[in-house]
């Protein structure tokens, strides 16, 4: 019954991705040079020492504002054919395959007939 009603299905398989976020190395480059400046206000690092220093943190901070940000996004692709994968395997793994996906099968009996329904969640 689940075959036929899968029939022609593909197997969706969600591929999670990270957010890329630079935010935490922006904040430790700005502490680094903020410590810096405290030196020299406290005459505890030459002008001319930290002048360097500075010159490479900022020029450290612009390339990592400049990196690209995104948040963090799930993307779904193409598993192959449903029946294909069904047919490989046995009862454990069928059933391991419809949670995956989120298919929910019910079974009922109604005027001496087994009706079954498939529903499945949005990916």
């Amino acid at each position: 019954m689940i075959r036929a009603g899968m029939d022609g299905a593909h197997i969706p398989e969600r591929v999670e991705h990270p957010a890329e976020d630079n935010a935490g190395q922006l904040a430790q480059t700005g502490q680094a040079i903020a410590e810096i400046e405290a030196l020299v206000t406290s005459h505890a690092m030459p002008p001319a020492s930290a002048a360097r220093m500075l010159a490479t943190l900022e020029s450290k901070r612009e390339a990592q504002a400049a990196l690209p940000q995104r948040a963090a996004w799930t993307e779904v692709i193409d598993g192959g054919l449903f029946l294909d994968e069904w047919d490989a395997l046995d009862a454990r793994g069928r059933g391991a395959l419809l949670r995956r996906m989120g298919i929910k099968a019910t079974a009922r009996y109604a005027n001496r007939a087994l009706q079954m329904t498939l529903t499945q969640a949005s990916p």
